[in-house]
């Protein structure tokens, strides 16, 4: 899970969208060893999921290299769960490599 400030400010992101829409669920992947301690301090994601990866698309990837270095990497695996109708959709902040 990358980005600015990553995964700190995605999860105070997701936190922020649940509070708002209380309904939805939310499904994070990347390594849940970073990831859990953050959710436990959240208010509104503490008890999401995570699928676990260690590995991640950095900003200097562009898509297509990306999907061509592994199924491991965290927005294959995310992809894979919109593929198999156990998530509905993806937020990514995306990379900037072009």
């Amino acid at each position: 899970m990358g980005g600015d400030n990553a995964p700190a400010s995605v999860i105070d992101g997701a936190d922020i969208a649940r509070a708002k829409s209380p309904h939805i669920e939310v499904l994070f992947v990347g390594d849940k060893a970073v990831i859990s301690p953050l959710l436990a301090k959240s208010k509104h994601v503490k008890g999401a999921d995570v699928i676990h990866t260690e590995s991640a698309v950095s900003s200097q990837e562009t898509a297509s290299q990306a999907v061509r270095r592994g199924r491991e990497s965290s927005m294959w695996l995310a992809i894979a769960e919109v593929a198999a109708n156990r998530a509905d959709a993806i937020v990514s902040a995306g990379t900037l490599a072009h």
